[in-house]
Parts: structure tokens; C-alpha cells; sequence
């Protein structure tokens, strides 16, 4: 990856939540794992999800880097000279950011491929699944063999018909009494506030996060996984 000089007034890296545990416990003969030390921020603008998931998977592999700088980054690969700065009225939150002017505008605070963010990064490994539903195996191997997270794409589809995505991360799997599939995921956008905040866990059904992820409007369905490096 080229090197970039970032300004300075972007400030130090915002420290990831730690790792949170205490995850629902599952009856005993069962099969779980998870990757313990990854942790996820929520994202810190409204379409920030893939910076959000890029900095935490940087950030798990050791490069130490903020969504602002993810942000800028990318749109500056693209061709863009601005720098993507939060808008001054969040001026104190994540990082201490203040900015003179706001140019988080669509070409930063748009819909970007984390696929492409992760390559500029060089965090891309392999695609898992392309506009298709993730395996199982591939889930199981990639958190048990690989001690890695597994980012994401969830589609929302209204009326059938597709309305953008998300950006998410699995980081465990369980198999329950009754021989259930769940997984554990990390969401940018929960528990909300663009704050920078830790990440809420949740655990669902496998099956559930392929075909219905939670969404108040919408009907989410996994599109895209990919392997990270």
C-alpha cells in the first residue's frame, strides 16, 4: 500500500472496544468458537460501515488507523484530494476531529466496496461468496483455523427489489443442542449514535443472517463474504 501523509489535526487512532465476553451460553456437548480479540467500533458516519469494518479489521491485524483516515484514504485512491472530515458538529467526538470545513459530502460519506477498501489496505485475502449465501464450512473454518473475522455483505431488499447493503462481521459460530447453526456478529450500526462506540454483540441464526437479517424496513439477505489477510 502507498504511504499517505495524513494531516495532522486528524489526531491519534480512537482505540477499538475491547473484546466484550459473556455471549449465551450453549448446552454442554455442543460446538462453539469464536475470535476472542476482535473487537468492532460503530461507525461514525451514516454510510460509514465499511470504514467502520476496515478500521477494525486493520486494527486486528495490527495496523493501528481511524475511520477518518480509512475514509480519506480510499476517496484520495479514487483520484479525490479532499480529506474526509466528520462535520463540525461532532467536532469532539471520535479522535478530538475538528474541522474547518465539512467534506464529508457523498463522495465520502457514500457507498463504497469494502472490497476494494480492504485491497487498498491490503487486508483482502479471497472472496468467501459473490452475490451468493456464505457456507457454513467456510464460517467455521475461517474462525476456528484462521482465528479470523469474516466481513460481510447484507443486502436490503424492499418489495424484492434491492435498496443498497451493509457491511457486518461474524466472529463466532455455535451449533446448539437441537443441532441449530448460530453466528455471532459484530454491526457497525448497533447499538447506533455514529459515536464510535463498541459494537453490541448479537447472536442469530445462521439461517436467519443468510435470508433475514434484522432490519425495521427492509428484508436483509447475505450477498458477499470475503476472507481478510
Amino acid at each position: 500500500m502507498n504511504s499517505m501523509q495524513v494531516p495532522k489535526f486528524l489526531g491519534p487512532a480512537l482505540p477499538l472496544p475491547k473484546p466484550q465476553t459473556g455471549l449465551q451460553a450453549f448446552a454442554v456437548g455442543t460446538d462453539s468458537d469464536e475470535v476472542a480479540s476482535f473487537a468492532l467500533a460503530t461507525q461514525l458516519e451514516t454510510h460509514w460501515c465499511w470504514a467502520s469494518v476496515a478500521q477494525s479489521i486493520s486494527q486486528f491485524r495490527g495496523q493501528i488507523v481511524t475511520q477518518v483516515e480509512v475514509a480519506t484514504y480510499h476517496i484520495q485512491s479514487g483520484g479525490q484530494t479532499f480529506t474526509c472530515d466528520l462535520p463540525p458538529e461532532r467536532k469532539d467526538e471520535a479522535q478530538g476531529v475538528s474541522c474547518s470545513i465539512n467534506s464529508c459530502d457523498t463522495a465520502c460519506n457514500g457507498f463504497h466496496s469494502l472490497k476494494t477498501v480492504l485491497q487498498e489496505r491490503g487486508r483482502f485475502s479471497c472472496s468467501l461468496a459473490e452475490n451468493s449465501n456464505v457456507s457454513w464450512s467456510n464460517i467455521k473454518d475461517e474462525v476456528r483455523v484462521r482465528r479470523s473475522p469474516v466481513p460481510c455483505r447484507i443486502g436490503w431488499f424492499v418489495g424484492g427489489q434491492p435498496k443498497g447493503g451493509h457491511f457486518v462481521c461474524i466472529f463466532g459460530w455455535a451449533i446448539d443442542a437441537a443441532g441449530d447453526k448460530h453466528v455471532f456478529v459484530y454491526d457497525p450500526m448497533e447499538p447506533g449514535g455514529f459515536t464510535g462506540a463498541p459494537a453490541n454483540r448479537q447472536e442469530m441464526l445462521f439461517d436467519d443472517f443468510l435470508h433475514r437479517y434484522p432490519s425495521l424496513s427492509a428484508v436483509g439477505r447475505s450477498t458477499h463474504a470475503y476472507a481478510v489477510s
